[in-house]
């Protein structure tokens, strides 16, 4: 899943490039006149907001579509997957099934809606969701659009989408012009359905179409996030601790553990504070009382509270629970700070010349 959003943050990252090179044309003096004509005006601005949209649907799409896949790997047994995705995913595989998509679909889509809903009765076994089913939707991604399609993943993104802050942006352009992202989405619908009929005047100029931008990259992330936790909560992490206190000039949380055993280089999951997004993590260091371990047991502390300290990488501050998932689950769930800090561990052992850790597949 974390290709997909690199993949929809990098196409957000080439329309702002565009943008900005637009706008330096604009100021200098062999292309000032012919960056202002009008004709180029419309030209600039209908290219910006057909990709941004198509840029945001794309994104949409393939995330659930991939999320369908992923299904059966986070919830292997059918009646562990939350009712919310079985009656989205029976209820849409059988509309399509019974109605013209309007040419959208072919016979391959449709041989998948029936393999899909014939393996997800009576809670077979073996199961598979279809994408393709999950992701349709013949209505443009205005903010109910879209929050319909998240709950068929198990998303509840009502209150998600209002807290996406849109007043830091371009020093509080959009603010003036938009109350929130639900208002720039169906304002982006509303150009998006003028330029296919070729009738728009009114363009919005390269800084407004910027700070869209800005929005909507922090709107996939969001979307991402959302995805990512409500997938967590469900699936009941094995307990590690509960988080007693956070001491921020050693940068260490004070845990009560739970778990059996516990080591460093583990990776934990857990709710961040301030942000409340989840958020993965390595543990850096333990330590009982004042001694430093590379693995402690539960039953074995010396602390008569049962409290633990712990730093982790990269430095994230949790609140309530601490959990740990499967190796495989771990590396789907994680976020990209986490994945990026990896990234950073290892090319620090290659600059080095320290030994890497090789991954073996099967």
């Amino acid at each position: 899943m974390h290709g997909i959003l690199k993949a929809a943050l990098a196409r957000f990252d080439e329309i702002l490039s565009a943008l900005e090179f637009d706008e330096k044309l604009q100021s200098l003096t062999e292309t000032r006149e012919s960056a202002r004509n009008s004709e180029w005006r419309r030209l600039v601005y209908s290219g910006s907001i057909i990709n941004l949209y198509g840029c945001l649907e794309q994104f949409v799409d393939d995330i659930i579509a991939r999320y369908a896949s992923l299904c059966a790997t986070f919830f292997p047994e059918y009646t562990d997957l939350p009712e919310n995705i079985q009656k989205a995913h029976d209820s849409q595989a059988r509309q399509l099934l019974t109605r013209d998509s309007g040419g959208r679909l072919d016979r391959n889509d449709i041989d998948e809606m029936l393999r899909s809903l014939a393996s997800c009765l009576d809670g077979a076994e073996d199961y598979t969701l279809s994408g393709i089913a999950l992701s349709f939707h013949d209505r443009n991604l205005k903010g109910d659009m879209l929050s319909d399609l998240l709950r068929r993943v198990n998303v509840n993104f009502s209150d998600s989408i209002g807290k996406i802050d849109i007043k830091t942006l371009q020093d509080g352009l959009l603010s003036g012009l938009y109350k929130d992202v639900e208002s720039i989405l169906a304002d982006l619908v509303s150009r998006r359905n003028e330029i296919a009929h070729g009738d728009y005047v009114d363009l919005a100029s390269s800084d407004i179409l910027t700070a869209i931008c800005e929005v909507l990259k922090k709107l996939v992330t969001a979307i991402f996030d959302e995805i990512r936790k409500a997938t967590f909560l469900h699936l009941s992490p094995a307990l590690v601790g509960y988080v007693k206190q956070y001491y921020a000039k050693p940068k260490a949380h004070i845990i009560a553990l739970e778990a059996t055993e516990i080591s460093v280089g583990d990776t934990v999951f857990g709710i961040e504070k301030g942000s409340s997004r989840l958020r993965a993590a390595r543990i850096h260091t333990l330590k009982d009382q004042d001694i430093q371990a590379h693995c402690l047991a539960k039953d074995a502390l010396q602390a008569e509270d049962g409290c633990i300290g712990m730093t982790l990488t990269p430095d994230v501050i949790f609140v309530g629970k601490v959990s740990s998932l499967s190796t495989e689950i771990s590396a789907l769930l994680a976020d990209a700070e986490f994945l990026d800090s990896l990234a950073d561990e290892t090319s620090d052992e290659h600059d080095s010349g320290r030994p890497q850790e090789t991954a073996h597949t099967t």
